[in-house]
């Protein structure tokens, strides 16, 4: 029942800063690029609900729209992670021998780059930008998911069900579409999970270095690396504290849905 509870407020979380980034715009004027310079470093007020920052832009509407993009490079992220690491665990999963071994490889030697050094050269020599991060993380983050979906392939492979429908003469695309993947649904889902909560949490990272989404398109990384001076982390709470919450929010939410599908899943 724990388990349950867990899942169901982490949905609840998700779906509520969902539902506000979609909404808010529509219900109340948002406008993230705005500069004004009679109101710079204001604490919240009517007119500002979360303050300005040292440019005069309106705090509360660089979360909402910053939220927005941290989300849909969590989202992308997470999609091409997926895709090149289920192939890869699938293929290293059912084969043996030769393929599995070399798979295996590839796998160790991905997951040994340092993931941040590497990261930081490659944004410095392409820029900063939102389809650079994604690429970044696509290529080098989907170890994780294909160590889980190889793992599972390697259990589900031997069941007797598989094992039967190679002596029939199935061929290995109907096998791997019929029998292996429906019965690693869970597995993958909960390796999506993981894979989007990390990709949040570089895309913040990487932007929090100036080397991410390029302002002025805000996203929760370069709203916290906006503040990052100690005048404001003393004097402007407000510029930085609200974008830290909802980032641990969104992870938060994120594996919880994760942890509740993995215990309920057992």
């Amino acid at each position: 029942m724990k388990n349950k509870y867990l899942l169901y407020i982490g949905m609840l979380t998700m779906v509520t800063i969902i539902l506000s980034t979609i909404t808010l715009p529509f219900m109340i004027s948002l406008d993230f690029e705005k500069i004004d310079l009679f109101s710079l470093n204001t604490p919240p007020s009517k007119e500002h609900l979360l303050g300005t920052d040292s440019l005069g832009r309106d705090v509360f509407s660089r979360i909402v729209y910053g939220v927005r993009v941290s989300l849909l490079v969590g989202v992308l992220a997470t999609f091409f992670q997926l895709i090149i690491g289920v192939v890869i665990g699938v293929f290293g999963g059912y084969f043996k021998g030769k393929i599995s071994l070399f798979i295996s490889i590839i796998i160790d030697v991905f997951m040994s780059f340092p993931f941040l050094i590497i990261a930081i050269v490659i944004s410095s020599i392409l820029g900063p930008s939102i389809v650079n991060v994604i690429i970044i993380i696509s290529i080098f983050q989907w170890t994780e998911v294909a160590r889980i979906v190889r793992a599972a392939v390697l259990k589900v492979s031997e069941e007797d069900f598989v094992k039967s429908s190679r002596i029939i003469g199935f061929d290995f695309i109907r096998i791997i579409r019929f029998h292996v993947i429906p019965n690693i649904l869970k597995q993958i889902i909960v390796a999506s999970t993981i894979a989007m909560a990390n990709a949040v949490l570089i895309e913040a990272s990487l932007s929090f270095l100036g080397l991410g989404v390029k302002p002025p398109m805000p996203s929760l990384g370069n709203i916290l690396e906006s503040a990052q001076n100690i005048t404001a982390i003393q004097n402007y709470w407000w510029q930085w504290i609200p974008a830290g919450i909802i980032t641990v929010l969104i992870v938060f939410s994120i594996n919880s849905i994760g942890r509740g599908l993995e215990q309920i899943y057992k």
